[in-house]
């Protein structure tokens, strides 16, 4: 004969182990895989350990959760069961602070190479080294190969500190233009022949190291008239308009991994007829002394040393 209580404890533990029971199983809406943190056995959903053993580190679906007698299990098939506590825990990576970038910092990533300043109002533009002040009128146009931003610190306006744009002309001047009355743009082709111009560019401070400009894919490109030579041989870097190649230039073939190393001059940067970017070269070589021009998109830098050459 079977005592009131003891039907009463018997049928709490079937209560704890059914399968049909809602409050101790969670089924998983979607699987998932888990690795194993210690050596295991597969338990019977009666608590009965089988002769089945998953070795650590091994990875497992689990399918749902259950609880028998207050321990928690992850189904893993059918009819099979392995402890949580035996599964690793998967730690969530903490998102990465970033850096807040400065304002200098923004304008250098977006307008540092390659800048179009267009003047809002009638303004001017002030070299640095010399003081001279050069009038700009409303609606015109400077293509700055290289500018960076200063917050006020070296720069007045009407008496007052002012934001300022530096236009840099190469190691030894500089020219600044009131902040507030340009508007910057970014044409991708003058960005990225800028970008090759300011790489191979004589650099005093940094004399040691520079760069070649060599071609990556085979080109053709132009041999400047010597009637136009004074203009392209001695360029500007801030120009109100980039100059076109002329018309009658004349094409030559240059090979694909030719290096265009010392004996070409970086003279500036120009257009074709086309509208490409050409960087602008004097050659002065046993066979040539020239002015030509190269499109951009057709080189890649070479790092140099001084002593290598």
């Amino acid at each position: 004969m079977v005592s009131v209580a003891a039907v009463s404890l018997l049928s709490t533990y079937i209560a704890a182990v059914t399968p049909n029971d809602s409050a101790t199983i969670v089924e998983a809406a979607k699987s998932s895989s888990k690795k194993l943190s210690h050596k295991t056995a597969i338990i019977q959903h009666r608590v009965k350990k089988t002769k089945r053993v998953i070795k650590k580190g091994k990875t497992v679906k689990v399918l749902g959760y259950k609880s028998i007698k207050g321990t928690k299990y992850a189904r893993i098939g059918k009819n099979a069961y392995v402890k949580v506590s035996n599964l690793s825990v998967t730690k969530k990576k903490k998102p990465q602070t970033q850096h807040a970038l400065s304002f200098e910092e923004q304008w250098d990533n977006k307008h540092g190479s390659g800048v179009i300043l267009t003047a809002k109002k009638d303004t001017f533009l002030n070299w640095v080294n010399s003081g001279n002040m050069i009038n700009q009128p409303a609606g015109s146009t400077l293509y700055v190969p290289s500018a960076s931003v200063d917050e006020g610190d070296q720069f007045e306006y009407n008496g007052k500190p002012a934001r300022a744009i530096v236009l840099v002309v190469g190691p030894d001047d500089s020219a600044v233009v009131p902040y507030d009355d340009y508007t910057p743009s970014i044409d991708p082709g003058y960005s990225q022949a800028a970008k090759g111009y300011n790489k191979i560019s004589p650099d005093e401070e940094t004399e040691e190291v520079y760069y070649y400009a060599k071609v990556q894919n085979a080109t053709s490109a132009y041999i400047i008239p010597a009637s136009n030579n004074e203009e392209f041989d001695y360029m500007k870097e801030i120009v109100n308009t980039v100059p076109t190649i002329p018309t009658e230039s004349k094409l030559f073939n240059l090979e694909k991994g030719t290096v265009l190393s010392s004996d070409y001059t970086v003279n500036g940067i120009a257009k074709d007829k086309n509208g490409k970017y050409c960087i602008v070269f004097h050659e002065d070589t046993e066979d040539h002394d020239r002015i030509i021009a190269v499109p951009a998109e057709n080189l890649t830098w070479v790092k140099n040393n001084d002593e290598d050459d």
